[in-house]
């Protein structure tokens, strides 16, 4: 009687602890948009559960929208795209996260399946148009590859911070960035 006792109240635990981890996932993803604290719970409720559906998409989207390495969200996608009841913006999603990982073959055929595939109205599917086009620039451009430095430009232009994202215009007449 003890035992069974004591291995109810393990479920229970069990049962209750994972109801917190996908509350505590949902509210990384949903309300605050922290999406690498949110990848991180999903990769623990993975652990419990490696075919959600759910858990699968939501970590591919949270490594897409954070500075993580964006191509980890391949092998969830990947997943998905193969499950026949998921939506046809898994393979959208695929495409993106093959293109941030350099493989823009795979991102081409991921994102012309969408488009075979998806209505014409579609909110993505231009956008996917669009993105078959860079992949394709992409491929072209890293044919040719730059060799490219970066030089401080001193107090009179560069803050003590970390400066991004440059701006120069045509005429090259100034220079506007970001500063942390």
């Amino acid at each position: 009687m003890k035992k069974i006792i004591i291995l109810t109240s393990l479920i229970t635990l069990t049962v209750v602890a994972l109801g917190q981890d996908k509350k505590k996932a949902r509210y990384y993803f949903e309300d605050v948009q922290d999406y690498a604290s949110a990848s991180d719970e999903y990769f623990e409720l993975l652990k419990e559960d490696p075919d959600n559906l759910e858990y699968n998409f939501n970590i591919a989207i949270s490594y897409l929208n954070s500075n993580i390495d964006k191509s980890l969200a391949i092998p969830y996608l990947e997943k998905l795209v193969a499950n026949k009841e998921v939506s046809d913006d898994a393979k959208y999603y695929l495409g993106r996260a093959y293109a941030l990982g350099y493989q823009f073959n795979k991102a081409i055929a991921s994102y012309k399946n969408f488009l075979e595939k998806t209505d014409k109205n579609d909110p993505l599917r231009e956008n996917a148009e669009r993105q078959i086009e860079y992949c394709q620039n992409a491929k072209e451009l890293m044919k040719f590859p730059l060799s490219v430095s970066f030089e401080n430009l001193g107090r009179e232009v560069n803050s003590e911070y970390d400066d991004y994202f440059p701006f120069i215009p045509l005429d090259e007449s100034f220079i506007i960035f970001n500063s942390k």
